[in-house]
């Protein structure tokens, strides 16, 4: 399926903006501090050309959080988990690849798929070995040999929270995100509940993306070179 890159924007706003994905409009509110760059006035320039040719204005502040086109349709974007079938059996691949066929031929939906590297998130990891790490330091032995292997276990602790912390920083993950499109946020939700139910009837794993990964992935369209 062949893959196509989108560039993607904003609305035209002032002075002040902040890349995401796309910009942010200003804060209106005389009280609110906004602590965000002053663009020079090359940089200002070149941004409302970017602007002039980006097919998309903004991530709407909705339950679904869809992404208006500069046509004023609609985009949403769905991950596609994988299936672990790289280390499935010939067998099994052959079955994911049966219902990955099966699926795209009685899809109605008009999508795009999109091959995407996203930053590695290991959380849990982390988060776990800092509880083990927090209740260590919460005890207090009065043995000597007790102490010493108190200190070891905090050590290996905190060696294992930095390593993982340093992959999470190095490494990422290829995703596979489908693009759907409809006319307006109803039609759009339709077409995902739709979409997703036909996708887990033929064992596909389809999860909706959070606003920060949509702006996340959109950034990445608008910066190629950058890694997230």
């Amino acid at each position: 399926m062949p893959i196509t890159p989108t560039k993607v924007s904003q609305p035209k706003t002032s002075k002040t903006f902040s890349f995401v994905g796309g910009l942010r409009k200003k804060d209106k509110s005389k009280n609110t501090k906004v602590n965000e760059p002053i663009l020079s006035k090359d940089q200002l320039k070149l941004l409302r050309e970017w602007i002039e040719i980006a097919p998309y204005k903004r991530i709407e502040k909705s339950l679904q959080e869809e992404i208006v086109l500069k046509d004023d349709t609609v985009m949403d974007f769905i991950r596609i988990e994988g299936s672990g079938a790289s280390s499935a059996s010939y067998e099994e691949q052959r079955i994911i690849l049966s219902y990955f066929y099966t699926f795209l031929s009685k899809t109605k939906e008009h999508f795009t798929t999109e091959v995407t590297n996203v930053p590695l998130n290991l959380q849990v990891q982390i988060q776990y070995k800092n509880r083990r790490l927090n209740a260590a330091l919460r005890e207090n032995p009065t043995d000597s040999r007790r102490q010493l292997q108190l200190e070891m276990r905090k050590n290996i602790l905190k060696n294992k929270i930095d390593r993982l912390k340093a992959t999470e920083k190095e490494m990422t993950n290829i995703e596979y995100v489908v693009y759907l499109f409809a006319d307006n946020p109803k039609k759009l939700e339709q077409v995902t509940k739709s979409f997703m139910k036909l996708g887990q009837d033929y064992r596909m794993t389809l999860t909706r993306l959070s606003r920060e990964e949509k702006e996340a992935i959109l950034f990445q369209f608008n910066n190629m070179n950058t890694k997230l």
